[in-house]
């Protein structure tokens, strides 16, 4: 600790205890509760904050447990320290407790930051995760930021980077920093979006304007920032790097990472992390529930937590981005921006070509012998696909030559047997050997190579934006039998592995899945071994060797993994079964309690007798598993229901013999087991030790262990142990244990002891900071009836609560009226908490509505009044639900003047033209007459251009408001609605509906025949809607005009809105727009989303049952193929052994070929 620290740490400590012991002195108690409750009536800035609890914290026993108070406390520390110079009658001097408190703080930050710095914590680290290099001392390729590729027509040399054009999403980012970097609340910022948008350029540039020098933590892989979290290197002053999340996310180890990340995120106030990730597929595959086994749980629950901004970067520059992009072009003479404005401007994808992605994939595209020979071609697919498929790891240069070279002719092949790493340096760096060049423009490549190690062998990644923009492309594709020989031959990660198993199986490709199943079990990957044994059930394993040979396999490690497979194991693989539960027993710890009591529990649930014997047998030889007497109870307990009831009771003696009883809780379970199993011996040896012991127990825990006694019929080692005078040891301001002894003294009937321990001015010394520990000593209180206690008690709660607080003061409330205390509640209600709780801290509405109850029940009107005023200004008009529950609330406690205040309230905004939705607060809270004198209002005065107008005959036809529904139809609002924009259709389908509902069908049709001409044909669904509405009022000849703009426009990418709008034509008899549609080969059109296969299908469905019945079996059937291909279609479409990479039908195979060939 720095000296500053140390001197902090001396003065507090010091001033604590000569103030404490003057307290004491004269007769108070001195204890952290009496100095909050001084604090707090200081008045003095941050007393009503101040917490005792602070106490142990500013001036612990020792300075190793001195933790420097965060900024933002120093008035809490300065109340505290204000009342001990009182108590200690020294004089102190403000300005000077500010400056130490300061330098302190100043400090810590330095020692961090030296830290991370260092050469201490880098000296065994070459990963630059642990580096603490700043933003100002690396090259921006260092942090992945790309170049900008350079024209052909440019001359002369560029900086790496462009000149940078800041938009809204920099000044969101900024923002969010800030308050972190400030010591705020920490933060993960994470920006998404699509490849080469510029996330990664937008995270540079505010580092280098926010936090230049801060240290950068860089990890590379999940482990490293698992890592770096476990060593506590995250701290308020560093930054982490955490570019291209996802791979830092991914598998055991990211999810891992993501749990320790998070409870950092939310216990430290000013970290900052900083991360990127694709919208697609990446945030959608981390954040979607649902998913068997939830692979992605604690990665989701890191994304979607409370500490996580997400920012959104646009893929588009607006028009007036790209004025702005011109302009700074052109003031730093930049051919590289003007180049890429030019080629982006008409789809606004200036960014993307500022790195050349776009010339990037229209190269690929080509095809080979274009700019990429076929082999270069080959290595590039070979990539794509590994990658689309789930290897998520850099690729090894052997599996994308072997991958490339099966999918290469005869005549295609070099002569070069180092044709491949040849192939791939040029793929990388854009060079071929003899001067050429591939890159479309540098630096960009279709490749990048990476290194672990400088010198070391490459392994490499597909660019961003060909791996995004092709997946779409190549969905259908099933991968060559090359591809997957070489996935399973190099593909080394567990994670990668899993991957492409569930890949091959769900595409049908049987015998590829099981081969990488096999693998993935030989890495130790938990989930896979069960999901294999499955798949295996049936003719692909007859004689069940591979349900034997993952029995012996699985890893016994992870208990999920194993009770998984068991169930896998137990009705069709017995003797898997039984292997694999043996070797589970065999590889126990049976010192180790809890993991023997888990696997006991677990060979209960499957059945697993002769491995329960097994286990008991070792458990017996073995006295290091009686070491916690609470599991092994429970342990007992189980071996009796599972019908081993003597080797229960043997266990039970050896638990009496040698069970650690420092915990009388724990021990009085194994009492209260060995009582229910009938191992009379082992509670009688356990009676005496726990007598005997009783001494040395933590007098806290001693009224746990007396009603244990009393409660297992020991009334001999009760009485014993109430002669050791609990009641005069107990420490009473440790209100739990309080409880608990006044508790179990009235239930045992110990009078004397009862007496003696009220006789302590308990109610005085008392710790009031644990709320659910107070309630307990008010209900104790009154259970033993010390009316006395209860009215000290109720004096000091009412006087120390925090008035600001809805549930303290609510709790505090019923208490005192539960106890009838008058002078608790006249001290209470002194301190006007109707005017003080602070409704916004509050996320419960329900909380203050509880308060408003409380208070009617105490017989404070005035109070009520004052709540309901405050309650109705604070009303947020814009949620129907709340202004309803206010509403009820109001009316329940009698709250008449404040419930008018609220109807005058929506009634204000309604008669300012104000949103319609107000109407439905009206109708939940108003009386008929004041609904009928606004609704006739807005029907008059509503500005029937407004898009929302077109929902208004509904909501006035459900409010029964007749003669204002009159006076608004007869203003013509079908003639004002708005046919252009998001949701048009939605409101000409609502208008249209009720004009027709109301008899005017004319008005209606005349809608109808409107929208027909101006709705946009180009989105499916909505479309189907409108057909549907127009159908049911009998507007077919408009129907039938909307069909047919919609048949040669509507965009057929979303299989489901294309199969409703076919569905929809049909039921219009509208055959010739179905066949104008039909002709443009939905089937082909259909996007194929990979990410959620499970609920892709049913809108893959959807469309395939429609072209079923439409009679275009061809188009049907190249949809299911397309489907198919993609890992799309359910598990029982395949043949039984599967299909070949060229999607003909594998022939019968077993696991034992598979394992011949691994």
């Amino acid at each position: 600790m720095g000296s500053q620290r140390q001197q902090l740490y001396d003065r507090l400590r010091g001033l604590r205890e000569r103030a404490e012991s003057a307290r004491r002195a004269a007769g108070e108690q001195g204890t952290q509760t009496d100095a909050q409750s001084c604090v707090r009536r200081s008045r003095r800035p941050g007393a009503e904050r101040f917490s005792g609890k602070r106490i142990s914290d500013w001036a612990p026993k020792t300075s190793d447990g001195f933790n420097v108070p965060q900024a933002g406390t120093d008035d809490q520390v300065l109340a505290l320290v204000s009342v001990w110079s009182q108590w200690a009658g020294e004089p102190w001097n403000e300005r000077n407790w500010r400056d130490h408190l300061e330098r302190a703080r100043d400090e810590q930050v330095q020692e961090r930051r030296d830290q991370l710095q260092g050469p201490t914590s880098t000296q065994d680290d070459p990963s630059p995760a642990f580096h603490g290099a700043t933003v100002e001392q690396l090259q921006p390729s260092a942090l992945e930021v790309h170049g900008a590729a350079v024209p052909a027509s440019a001359v002369g040399t560029y900086p790496w980077l462009t000149p940078y054009l800041p938009r809204e999403h920099d000044a969101v980012l900024r923002q969010v920093m800030a308050l972190a970097l400030d010591g705020g609340p920490s933060v993960l910022v994470m920006l998404t979006g699509g490849s080469s948008t510029g996330k990664t350029r937008a995270l540079y540039e505010a580092l280098g304007d926010l936090a230049s020098n801060r240290p950068l933590l860089r990890p590379s892989t999940a482990a490293d920032l698992l890592a770096i979290a476990e060593r506590r290197l995250i701290t308020a002053w560093a930054v982490l790097w955490l570019n291209e999340t996802q791979r830092f996310l991914d598998g055991g180890e990211g999810e891992a990472a993501a749990a320790r990340l998070r409870v950092l995120l939310e216990q430290q106030p000013g970290i900052v992390a900083l991360g990127t990730m694709w919208q697609q597929p990446h945030w959608e595959r981390f954040v979607r529930q649902g998913l068997p086994g939830d692979p992605h749980g604690q990665a989701r629950a890191l994304l979607k937590g409370g500490f996580t901004r997400r920012i959104q970067v646009p893929g588009e520059l607006s028009k007036r981005d790209q004025e702005r992009w011109s302009d700074l072009a052109q003031r730093h003479g930049d051919l590289r921006m003007t180049h890429a404005l030019r080629a982006g401007a008409a789809d606004g994808l200036v960014v993307q070509h500022l790195s050349g992605g776009p010339e990037l994939l229209e190269a690929y595209l080509q095809g080979p012998d274009a700019t990429f020979s076929h082999q270069e071609h080959a290595l590039v697919t070979a990539a794509l696909d590994a990658r689309r498929l789930g290897h998520y790891m850099p690729l090894p240069a052997g599996l994308l030559r072997d991958a490339a070279d099966g999918a290469l002719t005869a005549r295609q092949r070099s002569s070069d047997p180092d044709w491949g790493l040849r192939a791939l340096h040029t793929l990388s760096t854009g060079e071929r050997a003899d001067g050429s060049r591939i890159d479309v423009r540098a630096p960009l490549t279709p490749l990048v190579a990476l290194r672990a190690r400088s010198g070391g062998a490459a392994l490499f990644s597909p660019a961003d934006y060909l791996d995004q923009h092709t997946r779409a492309a190549r969905v259908e594709q099933l991968g060559t039998r090359s591809l997957w020989a070489a996935l399973a031959a190099h593909t080394t990660h567990p994670d990668d592995l899993d991957r492409l198993f569930e890949a091959a199986w769900r595409r049908g490709l049987y015998k590829q899945a099981i081969a990488l199943g096999r693998k993935a079990v030989l890495a130790g990957r938990s989930r896979v071994p069960a999901t294999l044994a499955r798949r295996l059930d049936g003719p692909l394993d007859p004689d069940r060797r591979g349900a034997l040979w993952i029995a012996m396999h699985a890893d016994t490690e992870d208990v999920g993994g194993v009770r998984e497979l068991l169930f896998a194991l137990r009705r069709t693989a017995t003797e898997a079964f039984d292997l694999l539960a043996s070797r589970v027993v065999g590889h126990t710890d049976t010192g180790n309690a809890k993991a023997v009591r888990e696997l006991m529990s677990l060979l209960r649930m499957v059945e697993a007798w002769p491995a329960m014997d097994e286990l008991v047998e070792r458990c017996g030889a073995d006295a290091g598993l009686v070491s916690d007497p609470g599991l092994l109870g429970k342990l007992v307990e189980e071996l009796k229901d599972a019908g081993r009831a003597a080797t229960a009771e043997r266990l039970a003696n050896l638990a009496a013999a040698h069970a650690d009883l420092t915990d009388p809780r724990a021990a009085g379970d194994l009492l209260r087991s060995a009582r229910t199993v009938g191992a009379d011996r082992a509670a009688a040896v356990l009676t005496d030790r726990l007598a005997a012991h009783a001494r040395l127990v933590d007098p806290a825990l001693l009224p746990h262990l007396l009603r244990d006694l009393w409660n297992a019929g020991e009334e001999r080692a009760a009485r014993e142990l109430l002669a050791r005078d609990p009641a005069g040891h107990v420490d009473i301001t440790d209100t739990p244990a309080l409880v608990a002894l006044l508790d179990v003294l009235h239930a045992t009937g110990a009078v004397q002891h009862l007496a003696a321990l009220l006789g302590r001015d308990l109610a005085t010394c008392a710790d009031l900071d644990d709320p659910a520990a107070v309630e307990g000593l008010w209900t104790v209180l009154r259970k033993v009836g010390a009316e006395p206690a209860l009215a000290v008690l109720a004096r000091r709660s009412a006087d120390e609560v925090d008035i600001n607080d809805v549930v303290a003061v609510t709790r505090l409330l019923s208490e005192l009226c539960e106890s009838s205390s008058k002078p608790g509640l006249d001290v209470l209600l002194a301190r006007s908490p109707a005017a003080h709780v602070d409704l916004a801290a509050s996320d419960d509405p329900y909380e203050v509505d509880d308060l408003l109850r409380t208070l009617k029940r105490a017989g404070a009107m005035a109070d009520v009044d004052t709540l309901a005023r405050r309650m109705v200004a604070d009303t947020d008009l814009e949620d129907p639900d709340e202004v309803s529950c206010v509403s009820a609330t109001l009316r329940e406690v009698g709250a008449d003047r404040a419930h008018d205040a609220l109807v005058d309230r929506v009634v204000g905004v309604l008669q300012t033209n104000g949103p319609f939705y107000q109407l439905l607060n009206l109708k939940n809270i108003g009386s008929k007459q004041t609904i009928d004198r606004v609704a006739l209002h807005v029907a008059a005065h509503a500005d029937l251009s407004d898009p929302e107008a077109a929902y208004l005959p509904t909501m006035l036809w459900d409010l029964d408001a007749q003669e204002a529904l009159h006076i608004l139809l007869a203003r013509g609002p079908a003639n004002h609605v708005e046919l252009d924009g998001p949701d048009a259709v939605e409101r000409v389908c609502e208008l249209m509906r009720v004009l027709d509902a109301l008899g005017h069908t004319d008005a209606a049709h005349e809608l109808a025949n409107r929208a027909c001409e101006r709705l946009d044909p180009t989105e499916a669904f909505p479309v189907a809607q409108a057909l549907s509405v127009m159908r049911e009022i009998g507007a077919e000849p408009a129907a039938h005009a909307l069909a047919r703009r919609a048949a040669r426009q509507s965009d057929l990418r979303w299989a489901f809105g294309t199969a409703s709008l076919l569905d929809e034509m049909d039921e219009l008899d509208a055959d010739e727009a179905v066949q104008d549609l039909l002709r443009r080969d939905p089937a082909h059109q259909a996007e194929l989303n990979t990410n959620h296969h499970h609920e892709e299908w049913s809108t893959v469905k959807s469309l395939h049952e429609t072209l079923r019945y439409l009679g275009t079996d061809a188009a049907a059937d190249a949809l299911e193929r397309r489907a198919s291909n993609a890992g799309l279609a359910p598990p029982d479409s395949w043949p039984v052994y599967g299909r070949e990479t060229d999607g003909l039908p594998a022939a019968p195979w077993t696991w034992d070929d598979i394992a011949i060939e691994g």
